[in-house]
């Protein structure tokens, strides 16, 4: 992105710290949607079904990519970065959701995960000085 758009800088040192600690971010992600998201789902499940439960998350071993950073100047007390970039799962990524309704289960995999996204980081300033 930062090709076509003069106003977007550069990201290899976000790309490399992506890349240097992918794992641990990955299993952190996925730590907390089975935490959040794996509840949410039997609330909210169905009646029909017996089980609706997230069986397995990973994202796999390739990291998201930051295609480009914008920063906007100071506006009202604060600082306004966004963050360009895209997540194309490898084929170790697998995301499981559990089925079963009465003698009768499945397993629906979410495979080949692609996602486009921004990141709006906003920094306001802590004192007034």
């Amino acid at each position: 992105k930062w090709v076509r758009d003069p106003w977007v800088g550069r990201v290899d040192f976000l790309n490399d710290f992506l890349k240097a600690t992918w794992p641990h971010i990955n299993k952190g992600i996925s730590v907390v949607l089975s935490n959040k998201l794996g509840p949410l789902l039997g609330r909210h499940k169905p009646s029909y079904l017996s089980l609706l439960e997230l069986s397995h998350v990973n994202f796999g071993h390739t990291p998201p990519t930051a295609h480009g950073i914008k920063v906007f100047g100071h506006r009202e007390n604060s600082s306004v970065i966004d963050i360009h970039g895209v997540f194309v799962a490898d084929k170790n990524q697998k995301i499981a959701v559990s089925i079963r309704s009465g003698p009768v289960s499945a397993v629906a995999l979410l495979e080949n995960l692609s996602i486009n996204f921004t990141v709006r980081l906003t920094f306001k300033r802590l004192t007034s000085f």
